[in-house]
């Protein structure tokens, strides 16, 4: 089951990526950049579910660790936003674009590391 859903993330989040780029080349800006949204909104959610459980339940490193994580996602947030905003203005979406898509590619990266060599969800 673990690695149906680790299967499952890399292809939504490259699925994501492809997709947002697509509706903005194909004259669709206004739909990609309320798109491109979606990804720092959904990970800022599940930081502060995860810090609203307090450290003695997830640790003090790791709730130190998602308070610079949280730090960094609301500013790819706001830029999201204005991206979304100002819709006209490519290079703020091509930014936002960039720097969502090496989060993803990070974040596909970990989850690939988990599943074959860490062998967490075995």
């Amino acid at each position: 089951m673990g690695i149906a859903m680790a299967y499952l993330l890399i292809a939504l989040l490259a699925g994501f990526m492809i997709a947002t780029a697509a509706f903005y080349a194909t004259g669709r800006g206004k739909f990609a950049s309320r798109l491109l949204v979606l990804f720092p909104v959904v990970v800022c959610g599940g930081l502060l579910q995860n810090l609203s459980r307090g450290s003695r339940v997830i640790g003090l490193y790791a709730m130190e660790s998602d308070y610079y994580f949280l730090a960094f996602f609301l500013v790819l947030l706001a830029l999201s936003v204005f991206s979304a905003l100002y819709p006209k203005k490519s290079a703020l979406f091509w930014v936002a674009w960039a720097i969502t898509a090496v989060v993803c590619a990070v974040s596909c990266t970990v989850l690939i590391y988990m599943v074959f060599f860490w062998k967490v969800f075995n």
